[in-house]
């Protein structure tokens, strides 16, 4: 491989590697406002969202090489940025899907809440009723 394409394939990796790192920082900073409120979560999503485009960006659907062609041809330096890159994919992919599994279990308890406070179908008495009170109960509880 010439110097100028390894400088290329160095220079596009390490493009690669920032903004796996921006997209972590990005989703943590997600995480770390999920209890906040409704705009200030859609916001971050947004720009979560932004983050992952310019990482996508950056791929072979784009035109550009795969990682694991960069890394059979390339040299020490380039395959130890395809391994760090790695270790930050996999990484997004474990803590994103942690924070949408508690995202949803949020959901869930917010839609319950707004269920039982508005006295919505869905939660009903011993008789099949919507009520008021201590003796409402949530659908198929006993």
């Amino acid at each position: 491989m010439s110097t100028d394409a390894t400088i290329h394939d160095i220079t596009h990796l390490q493009k690669i590697a920032d903004a796996s790192v921006d997209v972590l920082q990005e989703l943590r900073l997600l995480d770390s406002c999920r209890f906040g409120p409704a705009p200030v979560i859609e916001t971050q999503a947004a720009q979560l969202g932004q983050r992952l485009v310019a990482l996508d960006s950056l791929g072979p659907s784009s035109g550009f090489s795969s990682l694991s062609m960069i890394e059979a041809a390339g040299d020490v330096h380039e395959r130890a940025l395809v391994e760090m890159i790695r270790q930050n994919l996999s990484r997004i992919r474990t803590e994103s899907a942690a924070l949408s599994l508690e995202l949803r279990k949020l959901l869930t308890d917010t839609r319950q809440v707004i269920s039982i406070a508005t006295g919505s179908n869905g939660t009903y008495d011993a008789a099949g009723r919507t009520t008021n009170g201590e003796f409402r109960r949530t659908r198929a509880v006993m």
